[in-house]
């Protein structure tokens, strides 16, 4: 599933994909270092935190368009270039692009959100014909 945030006047897809996830433990080891951004004080490191997950989403949601809705028409706001490939925004970019007050706020909302709607995702799946016969037969070998 994909959300949007907007920086300067373009929204840009983030998702939270498999990708996002493995690189996320692979750097903090895990989801906990989200913790409690929202009720305390961010310090530097949480900064650099917060941005950095704000690219790698909205990397992943580019890489998602791309991949997957090349076909379907961007809108107006969407950061794509001549040919219709969504363009990632780099972190530089975002510290740049983030300039209203409380945008640290503003990432942690949206990262938060994106992750929320990922955990919604519904995967729909059917048993493939036997699979389960083929799995009880090796186990037994």
């Amino acid at each position: 599933m994909i959300s949007y945030l907007e920086i300067a006047g373009k929204r840009y897809p983030m998702s939270f994909s498999l990708g996002a996830q493995k690189a996320i433990v692979a750097r903090y080891g895990g989801m906990e270092c989200l913790g409690d951004l929202r009720s305390r004080g961010l310090d530097e490191q949480d900064m650099d935190m917060l941005i950095w997950m704000t690219e790698l989403l909205i990397a992943q949601g580019c890489a998602y368009k791309n991949y997957f809705e090349k076909d379907i028409p961007a809108p107006k706001d969407a950061p794509v270039d001549a040919d219709g490939k969504w363009i990632p925004l780099p972190a530089e970019a975002i510290e740049v692009g983030i300039t209203e007050l409380g945008g640290l706020a503003v990432l942690v909302k949206s990262i938060l959100q994106c992750i929320g709607i990922s955990k919604k995702q519904e995967v729909e799946a059917e048993p493939v014909e036997g699979t389960v016969k083929n799995a009880e037969t090796t186990q037994g070998r």
